[in-house]
């Protein structure tokens, strides 16, 4: 027990110890490539520099988010918020897999993400790195302790200002990829989405057909794509944290201001082209299936506004969004045959797809896809209540989404859009953003029957027969 307690007491004395001897800071010199930042000089650090304002000063602090371009077209996004001393940094590219070879993206994605440790690069600096890859954007995500921010912006500016060819083990890249293409292959929830982007007319060919392809890629195919991709204007920063907006924007301005790069040309974007109303319902048949999934799409236009593609997003929430949603109280709070129903709206350039997915017991998929064809017809019929409407705004994105991620997520979709960043957040941050009527005549728009096409994953021995007999017309296999 002594013994104990005289561990507990030095203890003690040296945690006071810590408490009071002086705090050393340290900063990477600004890098000139990752490569400098690894073996970089490390000097002291002045704390002034970094040193939060007193209270008094930090109430002058703007709590509003900002957002600005560069002279070069790169996009900026700042939220200043007191309290944790930390930052979370977002940069991200278009990386839309529209512009090259199926699966080329994402091999680029991998191999640049991951060239870029920044926890190996800047160990003291307390990193918490995450990546965040899609068809459309690929982000670099770090959370670090607000002292960190001057030398991870040097870090990112030497990451697209002066990129160097990716030096990753390729041969492991692919296999990453090949890895995630198989994995669609496998899930049902995968598999059916995959095929009802197909029959909406997204124009991406099957994960099978990606595959043979992405064996056949060469570094230079990657670094290629980088160099097209990872331009001023097709690039953009957004911080989250406890800095101050204008000393943050200074410094962004410094570091990136002079950034040029060669911009190619945006491409055309492709409209979608839907398979025909006659192919509306395809199979994919998984023999032994205990459930059915179910999921249900139309495309949306590109020529939807800002504002309108704000409402398909309300209108997905409603029907869709939180449990008790339409769909989800219809199936399975009334039926008791679903887990769940999820409604979302993805955007690609020239449209979009607006999907409703659920996963059903097989003896039930009639029954349950004629409810949930019921639930999308009632989003042209009924208004909103405005117990759906609070619900709904709670599930878009803006400002409700209090986590630094989810706010750097946020600010982010002003990337896709072409609108002033004042406008952008008015039009998504607002609570009145979307009205009982245009979330209906969104609805009418973009959800009737002729516009709707189905994909069901799942034991076509039980499911065949039951489409019979509930008339739900003609239907197809993919294969």
């Amino acid at each position: 027990m002594r013994c104990r307690l005289r561990q507990l007491g030095l203890c003690a004395l040296l945690l006071v110890a810590a408490c009071r001897a002086p705090r050393t800071f340290i900063e990477v010199n600004e890098p000139t490539s990752p490569l400098v930042a690894r073996t970089g000089n490390v000097r002291p650090l002045d704390p002034a520099a970094h040193a939060e304002p007193p209270p008094a000063e930090a109430s002058a602090v703007e709590l509003e988010p900002q957002g600005f371009v560069l002279d070069n077209g790169m996009r900026v996004a700042l939220l200043a918020r007191q309290g944790v001393p930390m930052v979370t940094l977002d940069l991200s590219y278009d990386s839309g897999r529209d512009d090259g070879p199926d699966g080329l993206a994402a091999l680029a994605a991998y191999s640049w993400v991951d060239d870029q440790d920044v926890g190996f690069t800047f160990p003291a600096l307390a990193a918490n790195e995450t990546r965040r890859i899609s068809s459309t954007r690929t982000a670099l995500h770090v959370q670090a302790p607000i002292a960190s921010l001057d030398p991870l912006l040097s870090h990112y500016a030497a990451m697209v200002v002066d990129p160097k060819p990716v030096f990753s083990d390729l041969a492991f890249q692919k296999r990453r990829v090949a890895g995630d293409l198989r994995g669609v292959l496998v899930q049902p929830q995968a598999v059916a989405l995959s095929e009802l982007g197909r029959r909406l007319g997204d124009g991406t060919s099957s994960e099978a057909d990606q595959l043979g392809r992405v064996e056949n890629l060469a570094r230079d195919d990657a670094n290629a794509f980088l160099r097209s991709r990872i331009t001023p204007r097709r690039t953009m920063l957004t911080l989250v944290g406890a800095f101050q907006t204008a000393r943050a924007r200074d410094r962004i301005t410094a570091l990136f201001g002079n950034w040029k790069a060669t911009e190619s040309p945006p491409s055309t974007p492709r409209e979608l082209a839907p398979s025909p109303a006659s192919e509306g319902l395809t199979i994919i048949d998984r023999p032994g299936a205990s459930q059915t999934v179910i999921a249900i799409g139309a495309w949306v236009p590109g020529s939807l506004s800002p504002a309108e593609w704000h409402d398909a997003d309300a209108l997905a929430a409603v029907l869709g969004g939180p449990l008790t949603a339409r769909a989800d109280a219809r199936v399975r709070l009334h039926g008791g045959d679903s887990y769940g129903a999820h409604a979302f709206v993805w955007r690609r350039r020239g449209g979009g797809v607006f999907a409703l997915e659920s996963s059903v017991d097989v003896e039930q998929t009639a029954a349950s896809l004629r409810a949930y064809l019921d639930v999308l017809r009632s989003g042209r019929e009924q208004l909103p209540s405005a117990a759906e409407l609070a619900a709904a705004r709670a599930r878009v994105f803006g400002p409700g989404a209090v986590s630094a991620t989810g706010l750097c997520s946020w600010l982010d979709s002003w990337m896709d859009t072409m609108e002033p960043f004042e406008t952008f957040v008015s039009r998504t941050a607002r609570t009145d953003a979307s009205k009982p009527e245009a979330i209906r005549s969104i609805a009418r728009r973009i959800l009737g029957d002729e516009r709707l096409r189905i994909v069901l994953a799942g034991d076509s021995s039980k499911i065949v027969p039951q489409l019979a007999s509930a008339n739900l017309g003609t239907y197809r296999f993919a294969h």
